[in-house]
């Protein structure tokens, strides 16, 4: 059976890995990264949802502040990681175990609410994408993001709402 850092552990990975595919897809639209000319970049969901130039600019701010604010989370998670690490490293008493313990709750509640304002941001950001579409292309989202969380999560029964194709 699966302890409880091993599933908050195996959780943030995948949340994780899911975020970064979704951050990959939204990358590749930039003119920069994928060596498009400038004014025009590829855009495989501005493509699939039939984007307007407008709505294309906004959906770009919209997941360039997310991308921005997540680097921040995860730069906090590394060096929540980092402090813990270095405290345990420093006990020497025999009430290490007693310690561990206390240190490691801690750490594991931090970053449970930090993921979940990961989360939290990457849910909004999907609310602030699907109001500047149409009904037409809220429905295109719908069906694409559900695809996408089908084929991250590989069937399973975990419910999400639904999130920035990936």
């Amino acid at each position: 059976m699966m302890n409880r850092s091993g599933f908050v552990f195996l959780s943030a990975s995948v949340l994780l890995l899911c975020a970064g595919l979704v951050l990959g897809r939204l990358w590749a639209r930039n003119p920069v990264a994928s060596g498009a000319p400038p004014g025009n970049p590829p855009s495989w969901i501005a493509d699939q949802l039939d984007l307007n130039p407008a709505q294309r600019q906004q959906m770009d701010a919209v997941w360039d502040e997310t991308k921005t604010k997540i680097g921040k989370t995860m730069e906090r998670r590394h060096a929540m990681e980092h402090d813990r690490d270095e405290a345990l490293h420093k006990l020497l008493t025999p009430d290490q175990a007693v310690a561990w313990d206390k240190i490691s709750e801690d750490f594991h509640t931090q970053r449970a609410a930090l993921d979940k304002d990961r989360e939290k941001l990457i849910h909004d950001a999907d609310e602030r994408s699907r109001a500047l579409l149409d009904d037409t292309q809220k429905k295109k989202w719908d069906v694409l993001t559900k695809q996408m969380h089908d084929r991250h999560w590989h069937g399973t029964t975990t419910q999400r709402s639904s999130t920035a194709p990936g």
